[in-house]
Parts: structure tokens; C-alpha cells; sequence
């Protein structure tokens, strides 16, 4: 490199530019860039991927299907809180216990349930649409998409423009609500819906009109994940990105001809030859053969791996304990006992159990004594059950042991071996 003592001002400004923009370029080049990126418009870039940064609701429904780390666990907590869904009655109820059966078979209430869980723990809040027939009562349960849904409580009319905070018991539901006058909506009252929510009480967000409330809408599971999966994803990206185009490692190319241009002061045609270098390598595909005139290649082992893997588990795991999982529970059981992981689903149940009461409870006040009213029967008659979480395995022989013993009837035997209650007739 030339003694930048002997040159001009000029010609050292122009040295020291031509080594900046060459890092730069160089450094730009690289996707293994994890530095985060600015969102763009109303997206922002989460790996490859641009998710919405405007509707939240939206947010977290692109991000359910992103990964399988948040696909999978909200699908098995949808399925897991209504396991072992049934109905059942007060004593001398058998007849309207068999029609409300039937009439829950017709709106396919268990579905509908693990639907309404899995949306209420993405979106921290569900609402249910119940259409009613004068004839049957509820004749169909359609989950809303709360991307296009918001709630209003009392005093608040659809379309109004909201600059205080709005608090209060819901009393609305608006589909496709706008500020715009004319625009068509659909507004739901009171008791055409019902509505799940998760930690509602003492909430503050802005529903999809920019509108501040409170105590109105719940929490989304995935709201305090929102940098960790971008994270994950972003790593995943620039790993892959830097593994598509360098291979094991990189190239350090060395250019001996400018160093000679630049000694001899053609500094115009050294910077010319680098740029057109660069350009050159912007262009290189991966596993390309390199053919050079009197360029240098030389290769530079990537040394990253191991801290890439470490640093992506350890973004999967914050996932996963987000979304109430915890490693036995998503097949990891590497280095547990049966204890060990007993206790930490023991842990995890204690939180699971009070969402499932919540989901079971608002399906009975909301839904069942709705039907149940309509029948002309007073609330409760006909409950909805679930089984707990928490309930051990137990085996053939030790199920065995408690019949003969006495301790269950045969109908609970029956149950736990996965029969009906009834033996069939012959």
C-alpha cells in the first residue's frame, strides 16, 4: 500500500473512499446478515417473509403457519383442551340430553370448540357468530376472523371516531367496521355471539382502527413472541442464505495488480478493477469455478455453526415455552427422566387447566344455556365436560385390579378402556 504521507489531500480522500466503499460493498454482499431490518410500508421482513406490521390480528395468524414452532403447539393445545369432550346430564334429564346430543353433533360443537380454543390463544380473543333458526335454535357456530373484527362497548356506535380510551363491557361486534361514511358493516348484538378472551382484564391495545382500549380485547400468546420469532427466522434465513452462496466457508479474493496501480498512483484504474471485481462476485453462483487473471482466491472456513445451531434451539425453546409446551411435550427427551419430565408438564398443566375452564365455561353460558333456553330447560341441565390435563396413564392390569375390587363401576371401566358405557346388544 502506498505511503498516504506522500500523497495529496485529494488523492488520500480518494484512497480512503475507494477502501469504504469496497468494505461496504463486500460486507453488504454477505447474507449472513442478521442486523435487524427496517420494516417497509406496513410489513416488515421476518426472514424472507413479510408479515403485516399494521393489523396484529393478521400478524399473528401469518405468524401460526410460519414455522412449525408455532404451527404445531397451537394445534395441539386446540386439540388437548377439548380432549375428551362430552355432554352430559342432571339426574332424569335422558331426554333432553339425547336431543341436545343430536342437536350437537348438527353444529359440530367438539370442532367448533378445539377451532374457537386454537383462535382464542393465537389471537388472545374469538368470537362466535351463533345463527339462530326459530325451529332449532342455534343452527350453525362460525368463528369470526378478528382481522376484520372489533368490539364496541356501550355508548360507542360502529364507524365512530374514538379519541378517548374506550373501556366497558362489550356490547357490540362489528364486521368490516369503518371510519369511511357509507361503508358496509356487519354489526352483531350481545347475545348473537359469544366471546372468549385471555387476560382481558387490565389490557391496553388498539383495536384494527387505531382506537385505544381497555379491558376490551385479550392477549395473544404469541404477542411477547413477536421478536423471537422474527429472530428465528432471520437467523434461519441468513444461515441459509450465506450456506447457498459460500458453501462451507468464504473466498478472500486479493487483487496484487491494484496495490501496483495504486504504488503508481493510477488510482482511477485500481478503483476501476475493483468495482468491476465486485460486480463480478455479486454475479458468482454457488459451486461456481473461479478463472482469474492474476486474481487470488483463496478459501475462508466458516467457524459459525455450532453457535448458529446453539442459538436456534434456543429461540425454538423460548417458542415453545410461549406457547405452553415444554420438551417432552414436543418429543425432545434428550437427557430427562420420567420425573423430571412429569413435574414439568405438571407445571405446564396448572396454566392449560385454567384456559380450558375458560374455554369450557364461556361454551356453556354462551352457547349450551343458549340452546338450552330455546329447548324450554332451565341453564345447566345439560353441561359440557372435559377431561383434565393432568390425569396419569393408567394401565390394562391396574384398571383390571380396580374393577374386581371393586373401586370403579363397570360403566368408568368400560370408559377408560375406550368402550361405551354399555355393552352392546347381542
Amino acid at each position: 500500500m502506498p505511503d498516504k504521507q506522500i500523497l495529496s489531500a485529494a488523492q488520500n480522500a480518494e484512497l480512503d473512499h475507494l477502501i469504504n466503499t469496497t468494505m461496504q460493498l463486500m460486507g453488504a454482499s454477505s447474507a449472513y446478515d442478521l442486523q435487524p431490518r427496517d420494516q417497509t410500508g406496513s410489513t416488515t421482513l421476518y426472514g424472507e417473509y413479510r408479515i403485516d406490521n399494521k393489523n396484529h390480528y393478521l400478524r399473528y395468524s401469518q405468524l401460526s403457519l410460519i414455522t412449525p414452532h408455532t404451527f404445531i403447539p397451537l394445534a395441539k393445545l386446540g386439540l388437548s383442551i377439548v380432549s375428551g369432550f362430552r355432554l352430559d346430564a342432571k339426574e332424569g334429564a335422558e331426554n333432553i340430553l339425547k336431543k341436545t346430543q343430536t342437536w350437537a353433533d348438527n353444529v359440530k360443537l367438539r370442532d367448533k370448540m378445539q377451532n374457537i380454543a386454537r383462535c382464542t390463544i393465537r389471537d388472545g380473543t374469538a368470537v362466535a357468530y351463533l345463527q339462530e333458526a326459530k325451529d332449532i335454535g342455534i343452527q350453525s357456530i362460525q368463528v369470526l376472523p378478528m382481522q376484520y373484527t372489533t368490539l364496541l362497548p356501550e355508548g360507542i356506535t360502529p364507524g365512530q371516531k374514538v379519541t378517548a380510551l374506550m373501556k366497558g363491557d362489550v356490547e357490540r361486534a362489528v364486521l368490516m367496521e369503518s371510519t369511511t361514511k357509507n361503508q358496509q358493516n356487519t354489526t352483531l348484538d350481545r347475545e348473537e355471539f359469544a366471546l372468549f378472551r385471555l387476560f382481558h382484564e387490565g389490557y391496553f391495545t388498539k383495536d384494527i382502527l387505531e382506537r385505544e382500549t381497555y379491558g376490551i380485547y385479550g392477549v395473544s400468546l404469541l404477542e411477547p413472541l413477536n421478536r423471537t420469532i422474527k429472530d428465528l427466522l432471520d437467523l434461519s434465513e441468513g444461515f441459509s442464505g450465506n450456506m447457498r452462496r459460500y458453501g462451507v466457508g468464504r473466498l478472500h479474493i486479493n487483487l496484487p495488480l491494484v496495490e501496483k496501480l495504486r504504488s503508481e498512483g493510477k488510482y482511477a484504474n485500481a478503483k476501476k478493477i475493483l468495482e468491476d471485481t465486485i460486480a463480478a462476485m455479486q454475479k458468482l453462483k454457488p459451486n461456481e469455478d473461479l478463472i482469474t487473471g492474476g486474481a487470488q482466491a483463496n478459501p475462508l472456513p466458516g467457524t459459525h455453526s455450532p453457535g448458529v445451531r446453539e442459538m436456534k434451539q434456543s429461540y425454538e425453546k423460548d417458542i415453545h415455552v410461549g406457547l405452553l409446551q415444554s420438551g417432552v411435550s414436543m418429543g425432545d427427551t434428550k437427557g430427562s427422566t420420567y420425573a423430571s419430565g412429569y413435574l414439568a408438564e405438571e407445571d405446564r398443566y396448572i396454566i392449560l387447566e385454567s384456559i380450558q375452564e375458560l374455554i369450557r365455561e364461556t361454551v356453556q353460558t354462551d352457547i349450551l344455556d343458549r340452546q338450552l333456553a330455546f329447548l324450554g330447560q332451565e341453564p345447566g341441565t345439560v353441561q359440557v365436560k372435559v377431561d383434565k390435563l393432568d390425569i396419569p396413564y393408567v394401565d390394562y392390569t391396574t384398571l383390571t385390579d380396580a374393577r374386581i375390587n371393586g373401586d370403579i363401576t363397570e360403566k368408568e371401566y368400560r370408559l377408560a378402556l375406550g368402550f361405551p358405557e354399555e355393552k352392546p346388544q347381542e
